[in-house]
């Protein structure tokens, strides 16, 4: 028995391990491992990212408009208000957590970014613990799929 839990959780940390760093940027100035303006960068780093990755989205002078999140990740901004060498917030113009059969965002991490508008659960399914904190968001935050779908937040 105990040969068992010590594999288990030899395991376990084994698998958070293999968790991958992606950077972003729609800045020229500031390049990273996903570049491109709007969202292009954020998109493929997504696409590219398993479930458990990071991905870092650099603060620049541009917004990134709408980030769609349909897979587990931690998506970190660099605030919205930061105190770095750049000065430059994270602004995005909205945030949607996407689930439907194939893809789940449930269980992700949403930290650090100037939101000028919403964020959104949509999908057919409902997402669940979703982490969000140290943001700035000027609209709402909408925990429903539809109106006779109601959730909790």
């Amino acid at each position: 028995m105990k040969t068992i839990m010590t594999i288990l959780l030899l395991t376990s940390f084994s698998s958070v391990a293999l968790a991958t760093v992606r950077t972003v940027s729609n800045d020229p100035t500031r390049p990273a491992q996903f570049n491109g303006t709007g969202n292009t960068g954020f998109v493929n780093a997504h696409n590219a990212s398993a479930a458990d990755d990071t991905i870092y989205v650099y603060g620049t002078p541009f917004d990134y408009g709408t980030l769609n999140i349909s897979k587990r990740l931690v998506v970190i901004g660099a605030g919205y208000g930061p105190n770095n060498q750049f000065g430059q917030p994270t602004r995005v113009s909205a945030i949607n957590f996407f689930r439907d059969g194939s893809t789940n965002p449930s269980g992700s991490v949403l930290m650090g970014f100037l939101n000028s508008g919403s964020i959104s659960c949509t999908g057919t399914l409902a997402s669940s613990n979703i982490t969000i904190f140290r943001n700035r968001i000027s609209g709402t935050i909408y925990t429903y799929l539809n109106s006779s779908n109601l959730g909790t937040g």
